[in-house]
């Protein structure tokens, strides 16, 4: 006896497609404004002079990593434009928002400086 396979089974509705593309699309626009939010805190510790370093010093330094280097951007959100952060160098005490905004970058060491260079 041939078993007929039942058509109502492999059918799907027209609203949960709609429900799974919004789904879909709820996420990337959330990854998106990750991505923008990210950006625009990494130019403003720019404008207030801190320093951005992408990658790591070349060499045996020693360098004591704080940040979570498993905690970097997806695949996805560096095909948007994000990027991952090494360290960011504050080159004096940062505000309490900027203190909140690191929190953006859990993959990066954030160091604040104490003296000034040359001293």
């Amino acid at each position: 006896m041939a078993h007929s396979v039942n058509r109502r089974h492999l059918q799907f509705s027209l609203a949960g497609a709609l429900l799974v593309v919004t789904a879909l699309a709820v996420w990337l626009v959330s990854e998106a404004n990750t991505v923008h939010r990210r950006a625009a805190t990494l130019r403003q510790f720019q404008e207030n002079g801190a320093t951005v370093i992408d990658q790591p010093f070349g060499g045996n330094w020693g360098h004591a990593r704080f940040g979570d280097p498993d905690k970097e951007p997806s695949y996805l959100r560096e095909l948007m434009g994000d990027r991952s952060v090494f360290s960011i160098v504050f080159q004096e005490a940062p505000t309490p928002a900027e203190i909140l905004a690191t929190e953006l970058f859990p993959e990066a060491d954030v160091v604040y400086r104490t003296t000034p260079v040359g001293r």
